[in-house]
């Protein structure tokens, strides 16, 4: 198993949440960035962990944020970091049209977003995206720009199995999270059993999104063996399968 989505830099008791999660059978694990403050400890993290890799970016909560010309240093570091300190991708990138984040920051979102897709089509790098109540507009981007040609992730997908196809068709693979064991999170219990296998990966978004029935301050990698048995029941496959094919496409997308 790879947990393909999990903020290591965040979790408490570093080291024992790894080994925790290596002995539940946990092969590797895709750390995202937020923005430059968590480029540093990812990196320290990366190299003092083999089976850990990194994806630098811009995170849309930090881009609404952002002025203009502060955007513009940010993503001058961003391309100075990607040069120095190869990742496997780039991201979190992407839009959040959620009520926390009125219409004015937009436009701050989206140029940020697609600064970052133009990157990511420089260096040929995977995209690692987040997407809240903006399918459509994400997916006109990314039909504009086109996915970068090594593809990437949708992560933590809530949305309908229609708008999964449609990321699908574009080159991408969906990812899955804790919300399959939360039975009111229908839209994307549905969208899981419509994904073909091979085009979906798996998460735990550490340490948010405890599962179904964890008792734990935190959620942590081990506990993707709820979201790889919650996927297999849903889709009537054994869980064994789940966790080997998501582990190859998450090895073939990352490069673990």
């Amino acid at each position: 198993m790879i947990d393909a989505h999990v903020h290591l830099e965040r979790l408490q008791e570093l080291d024992a949440c790894l080994d925790r999660a290596r002995s539940a059978g946990l092969k590797g694990f895709l750390v995202p960035s937020v923005g430059p403050e968590t480029w540093p400890a990812q990196t320290d993290i990366a190299a003092s962990h083999s089976d850990v890799r990194v994806a630098y970016g811009i995170h849309p909560w930090a881009a609404a944020r952002l002025s203009d010309n502060a955007r513009l240093e940010c993503l001058s570091s961003l391309r100075k970091q990607v040069s120095q300190h190869r990742p496997v991708a780039l991201g979190e990138m992407g839009l959040d049209h959620h009520s926390s984040f009125p219409p004015h920051t937009h436009s701050s979102q989206e140029k940020s977003f697609v600064a970052q897709l133009a990157m990511a089509h420089l260096f040929d790098l995977p995209i690692v995206l987040h997407v809240v109540r903006a399918h459509g507009r994400c997916l006109d981007i990314l039909r504009d720009m086109g996915v970068p040609h090594s593809g990437g992730m949708v992560h933590s997908f809530s949305g309908s199995p229609e708008v999964a196809k449609r990321y699908v068709d574009l080159g991408l693979h969906i990812s899955f999270s804790g919300n399959l064991t939360k039975p009111h999170h229908k839209k994307a219990r549905i969208a899981a059993t419509s994904v073909p296998l091979d085009r979906i990966l798996v998460e735990t978004d550490s340490p948010d999104q405890l599962p179904k029935g964890r008792m734990s301050e935190q959620n942590e990698p081990a506990f993707l063996v709820d979201v790889i048995e919650a996927l297999s029941v849903l889709r009537g496959e054994l869980s064994l399968d789940v966790a080997a094919q998501t582990e190859q496409n998450a090895r073939k997308l990352f490069g673990f």
